[in-house]
């Protein structure tokens, strides 16, 4: 009788403090979010032993210095933890240098599978410092990581384009929402499409020009945000409701879905270029609900929203352009079949399922390379 295939043991990072990730686990299937990046279909697969490392701090700081430390002390006990698992799969959008230099040097011995979330475009970074570590750390991750997945796309091609005389061996990983979930959120919240936008997250918002144009044309806009973000800006009720996104709240994915399904245009206003996609989150989750979307144009995306049809981009932070696009994707987009087609062209890739079913095959690949 033929021995049966080992199942690899993996210690996946994720961007979430414990509590988060135990509160969500408690509250069920609306809990689910993109930023597990796989996990859920992962441990479902029972084709590979998957252990999680949550990555951040249950405390907010603003200090850079304070920041950095957190990082390096995470990253000393992520190389602590994987000395017992087979596969260290770093799935977070966060920097890994120690990791990579400890890798370089020798000192980690297990195999890495990445799943890249940057362009490590230095040109959009300010300060030589900052500069120089996304180039070391982009250097090192190519010279030392089994297996590099871009999570797009766009991201590969620009993170290949920019570093045009280094050969990589990225591959796509598809990374998105779970298709199955939508339809169950659709049976248990009975839900009734609103006349209102949607504009949710925290990373690099810039949400005043959104909350201006859509006074102005008195078109009614939701903001779902963190509370820092919120008491900043000035909004007139009539138009704009804004609430808090808080994950120790058990009822806040139940109310982030349910504007996703609600809402007939999804908003992602950001402020300025870097080399992360702000706003990939909310992309990749918008892509199940088929929302024709309106978002900052900026030199990293996740998915070019016009070159695929599904939304416009607005290249100014003016609350102006953003009327004159509100406009534009009322009367062009909203309700428009081939809007529909394009988003589901997108999931059919898009999606948790593939990506899971991408990562199983790397974890085995690269496991076995090890032994």
């Amino acid at each position: 009788m033929a021995e049966l295939e080992a199942v690899p043991r993996v210690l996946q990072v994720l961007s979430l403090n414990i509590d988060t990730l135990i509160n969500s686990r408690k509250y069920g299937f609306l809990s689910y979010s993109v930023s597990q990046h796989g996990y859920e279909d992962l441990e479902n697969s029972g084709l590979c032993e998957i252990v999680i490392h949550a990555s951040k701090s249950k405390t907010v700081t603003k200090s850079k210095i304070v920041t950095a430390l957190r990082s390096l002390f995470n990253q000393y006990l992520i190389l602590k933890k994987v000395r017992s698992f087979d596969v260290l799969y770093l799935s977070a959008d966060e920097h890994y240098l120690l990791v990579f230099l400890c890798k370089y040097f020798g000192i980690v011995k297990k195999p890495i599978v990445l799943l890249n979330h940057f362009t490590y475009d230095y040109r959009t970074t300010r300060g030589i410092l900052k500069r120089s570590f996304l180039c070391l750390e982009r250097k090192l991750l190519t010279n030392t990581v089994e297996c590099l997945l871009h999570s797009s796309e766009a991201i590969r091609d620009n993170f290949d384009n920019f570093y045009a005389n280094s050969k990589t061996n990225g591959e796509v990983g598809f990374w998105g929402a779970s298709n199955s979930f939508v339809e169950k959120v659709k049976e248990k919240l009975e839900i009734t499409e609103k006349g209102y936008m949607f504009a949710p997250g925290a990373a690099n918002r810039d949400f005043q020009p959104v909350i201006d144009a859509c006074t102005k044309l008195k078109q009614p806009l939701t903001i779902l945000t963190t509370s820092n973000i919120s008491s900043a800006l000035v909004y007139d009720e009539n138009y704009v409701t804004v609430e808090i996104f808080d994950t120790n709240d058990a009822e806040i994915f139940e109310k982030l879905w349910r504007h996703y399904l609600e809402c007939t245009a999804i908003l992602i206003p950001t402020g300025g270029s870097n080399h992360v996609p702000n706003g990939a989150s909310v992309l990749a989750e918008a892509l199940l609900v088929k929302k024709p979307l309106i978002a900052s144009n900026s030199d990293a995306v996740y998915i070019d929203i016009e070159e695929n049809g599904i939304g416009l981009l607005v290249d100014t932070s003016s609350p102006e352009d953003w009327r004159e696009a509100i406009t534009q994707l009322k009367d062009c987009l909203i309700g428009n079949d081939s809007v529909g087609q394009n988003f589901a062209r997108l999931a059919e890739r898009y999606n948790s399922e593939n990506l899971s079913s991408i990562l199983i095959k790397k974890f085995r690949e690269v496991s076995h390379e090890q032994n």
